[in-house]
């Protein structure tokens, strides 16, 4: 599922890997991106730019799109029982618990000046994964134990991995590594780090998982990690070489 304009307007839009097949989710004159595919494949989320402002809908294939909040700046994960919907907005951002249904929110994390962002779920719901934006151009990606809905606290944190303000963390299917993207090594790759299966703190270094270092490179245009692949949009930059000569040259 990708946010594309092949229609005129960037709107979402799903591709049948096997058919190859091609369709618009919710058809619409304002842009959309960001969509976030529920676990049962059923239902999608993503963010509308509406008069002048971000909105968060969520759509079933083939059906019109409901909102469910004004002011969310993007939703980026779903729990497993396609009921509630993690979600960032505010000032600064915090992540909240977005009730599908009644449309009420809840805070889950928060901090009276960093913006908490890009919250992504463990794969047994327990755990979520945030960056942490502690400057406009640093940041570092961290892990919180859930409690139900409840607030976590700021002490109950666990640090991952520095990185950038646009960077953020995506879990392997068995929950016990932490996918992340960094430019630790002077280019924007992507990168795991290991975690205690009980503690959930980091176990050794961070390990590259994937350089992406020649024409074709990644710049924050997204990526996501599910059913044990790893999807990454990718520039590709090319050029050519021209030869002229000026009239009457010899």
């Amino acid at each position: 599922m990708v946010s594309s304009n092949q229609a005129g307007t960037q709107n979402i839009w799903i591709r049948d890997l096997e058919s190859g097949k091609e369709s618009s989710v919710a058809s619409s004159a304002d842009l959309q991106r960001f969509p976030v595919v529920s676990p049962s494949g059923t239902r999608v989320a993503f963010s509308v730019y509406e008069k002048g402002k971000r909105v968060v809908y969520t759509s079933v294939p083939g059906d019109a799109p409901e909102k469910l909040c004004e002011g969310c700046l993007r939703a980026t994960d779903w729990w497993h029982d396609d009921k509630t919907l993690l979600v960032f907005g505010g000032s600064p951002y915090r992540i909240n618990a977005l009730d599908v249904a009644s449309h009420r929110q809840t805070p889950i994390l928060k901090h009276p000046q960093y913006d908490l962002l890009y919250g992504r779920l463990s794969p047994d719901n327990r755990w979520v994964s945030f960056t942490v934006r502690t400057e406009p151009s640093r940041a570092h990606i961290a892990l919180a134990p859930l409690d139900g809905f409840q607030t976590v606290p700021e002490n109950s944190w666990i640090h991952i991995a520095d990185g950038g303000p646009e960077d953020w963390g995506n879990w392997s299917p068995d929950g016990k590594t932490l996918y992340f993207t960094s430019m630790r090594d002077g280019h924007h790759c992507l990168w795991g780090q290991r975690i205690d299966a009980s503690s959930r703190r980091p176990l050794g270094e961070p390990f590259a998982l994937l350089h992406i270092h020649g024409r074709v490179y990644y710049d924050n245009g997204g990526w996501s990690a599910a059913g044990g692949r790893i999807a990454m949009v990718l520039n590709e930059d090319t050029g050519n070489i021209w030869m002229m000569s000026r009239p009457g040259a010899r």
